[in-house]
């Protein structure tokens, strides 16, 4: 194996330093590279800050760019800076569009859709479960089902209105949490749905879930 003329580090056979002795040589001689034809490529400089430039073909860095863009582009979204009248606007027309209820809907169910989201560990535990006791109910904890703006885990596919929540020790006992979820359990009452709420730390008792969900399945409406 052929050594680094440098610092000896082991290279391949058709180089004569390795990629960091060469870097620092060719910053001595004040080259970044080499054309296939053989022509040396002196250090490139952006022709604002100064900054070295990677690409040889540009002639500004990334940052100096966007501010020349945004002088002869002042519309553009890139260099846009709104009023407060104008930002005060659109805050309100988001609020009038979110608290329209279908809107909101659809809004978080394409959000939960974007983020991919699967099934965690405590909600495959409960999935399994369920196809054990009963296959009337799906996992939808990944936004295809939205009750008033709040997405559950699982939903009864059997005309009832039964739905399972399965909630997380550590999140759900923030203060903050604990507020939206009581308006969770309001909403879901609000729309006739009753509510089992199972938490992950009761999984260490699978006999004791197993029951729970037995007894809210077999729940009258």
């Amino acid at each position: 194996m052929k050594k680094c003329i440098d610092c000896k580090k082991k290279i391949d056979y058709r180089a004569t330093r390795c990629n960091s002795c060469n870097i620092t040589y060719l910053n001595k001689k004040h080259l970044i590279g080499i054309y296939k034809t053989g022509e040396t490529l002196k250090k490139h400089y952006c022709k604002d800050c100064h900054k070295i430039l990677k690409n040889y073909k540009a002639n500004r860095c990334q940052s100096c760019a966007g501010k020349e863009r945004s002088k002869h582009f002042p519309n553009n979204m890139l260099g846009k800076s709104h009023t407060t009248a104008t930002k005060k606007k659109l805050s309100e027309i988001s609020k009038k569009s979110w608290n329209e209820i279908g809107n909101r809907d659809k809004i978080i169910k394409a959000q939960r859709k974007g983020m991919q989201i699967y099934p965690n560990k405590p909600e495959i535990i409960i999935k399994k479960l369920l196809i054990q006791i009963s296959k009337d109910y799906k996992y939808v904890g990944d936004g295809s089902f939205i009750i008033d703006g709040f997405n559950p885990d699982f939903i009864n596919t059997n005309g009832q209105k039964k739905v399972i929540e399965i909630y997380g020790t550590y999140w759900h006992k923030r203060p903050e949490v604990i507020i939206r979820d009581r308006r969770r359990i309001k909403s879901y009452n609000k729309y006739g749905y009753k509510t089992l709420i199972l938490w992950e730390h009761e999984l260490k008792n699978i006999n004791k879930v197993k029951n729970k969900l037995t007894d809210f399945i077999k729940l009258e409406e």
